[in-house]
């Protein structure tokens, strides 16, 4: 073996370890029980453009800001909705590979126009799917179709921080293995 396959190898292995390690939920967690929200109000938020008729990956990390929501504090992403945008396809992606897998159980909290908070979705009713990134290269997640209400301008986006919901993932061979719900994680949104 040459020392560049020797390293490639190195390399390979430390990622595999470190994507295997899953999600440290109860680390995560009391990070965010101990973190200062970033804001009083909704308006406080920073908001970004949701690219119509795109999808969109939202990442809610311990960086993110926090926002205390009618659950408790969580991380959040704020985004203006597209014009006319009836439906957000929800895809919660899982951010591991099984068994350590975990997957972020989604919270929408829709504003008006004056960031008013007009409805808030959670406990959605999701489902195990699956997208194609690549010929024979897929992206799990557990997904929904929520509808937007029509005064809806804006909405915000959060992983329940406390969900006990626990998913059923199956893996290519059959087997089926418990995906748990995790604080932070990657949502895709697709404004219809």
């Amino acid at each position: 073996m040459t020392h560049m396959q020797s390293l490639i190898a190195s390399f390979a292995l430390a990622l595999l370890v470190t994507a295997c390690a899953g999600v440290p939920v109860a680390e995560v967690r009391n990070s965010l029980a101990s973190a200062k929200p970033c804001c009083s109000s909704y308006a406080q938020l920073q908001f970004k453009p949701l690219p119509p008729g795109e999808r969109t990956k939202i990442e809610l990390s311990t960086s993110s800001p926090v926002f205390p929501l009618s659950v408790g504090s969580a991380y959040v992403e704020a985004l203006a909705l597209p014009p006319s945008v009836s439906f957000l396809v929800i895809q919660a992606l899982n951010t591991e590979y099984l068994p350590k897998a975990t997957y972020p159980d989604p919270i929408f909290i829709f504003l008006d126009a004056a960031k008013q908070p007009i409805a808030e979705e959670k406990e959605l009713p999701i489902q195990w799917n699956r997208h194609q990134v690549f010929p024979a290269l897929y992206e799990y997640y557990y997904g929904a179709r929520v509808a937007v209400p029509a005064a809806a301008r804006f909405v915000v986006v959060s992983a329940h921080p406390n969900s006990s919901r626990v998913q059923v993932a199956i893996a290519e061979l059959g087997n089926r293995w418990p995906v748990h719900p995790a604080p932070v994680g990657t949502i895709a949104l697709v404004p219809q």
